[in-house]
């Protein structure tokens, strides 16, 4: 279990790295993340992945937002270059709301993410998958890199719309051969 632990990790990193998104800061700490993951099954993570012949081809990483009875939190998220804007981010996206919803009826997810102009793509998939900016920090990380916070409100309807949109007979729907794994620490 661990030396498959360990190749996702390592599977992980290599795709966040090749998406040329992340600093290597950034990637420093997506590495501790992933392994307070799926190494030492940290509370209040989960993992969510898309695979293609065995191969990561994406993935995601969430959690309940502590001292919330309905918030979570997005912390990554990452998809292979040659499949970006074909789906599979919006994919991993309906299938962690699917699950934070759970049963509750609805729940509110939150991301952060950078105001910076070379994050304008992030921030316009963030929009396409319902999310509405709720906030801004000016210069939070530096001079001319804000902090910008995204939130979208799940409803059951809503949720129940994504059951449909992310699910086949209760199992995830593959798209093109893709398949949504999940994996999680204890929450």
């Amino acid at each position: 279990m661990k030396e498959g632990s360990r190749r996702k990790i390592r599977s992980a990193l290599h795709l966040a790295e090749r998406t040329g998104a992340f600093s290597e800061p950034e990637l420093t700490v997506l590495g501790e993340v992933l392994r307070d993951c799926l190494l030492k099954h940290e509370e209040g993570y989960r993992f969510e992945e898309i695979e293609e012949d065995g191969e990561m081809a994406g993935f995601l990483i969430w959690g309940r937002t502590p001292m919330t009875k309905r918030g979570y939190d997005i912390y990554w998220i990452a998809v292979d270059p040659a499949l970006q804007g074909k789906g599979f981010g919006k994919l991993l996206m309906a299938r962690v709301e699917e699950a934070a919803c759970g049963e509750a009826g609805g729940c509110i997810l939150r991301l952060e993410t950078s105001g910076r102009e070379e994050y304008g793509r992030q921030r316009t998939f963030y929009g396409s998958c319902g999310f509405m900016e709720a906030g801004r920090i000016r210069d939070f990380y530096r001079e001319g890199d804000d902090l910008v916070t995204y939130v979208k409100f799940v409803t059951r309807d809503l949720k129940d719309q994504l059951r449909k949109r992310s699910t086949v007979n209760g199992k995830a729907k593959p798209v093109q051969g893709y398949q949504v794994q999940s994996s999680k620490g204890k929450m």
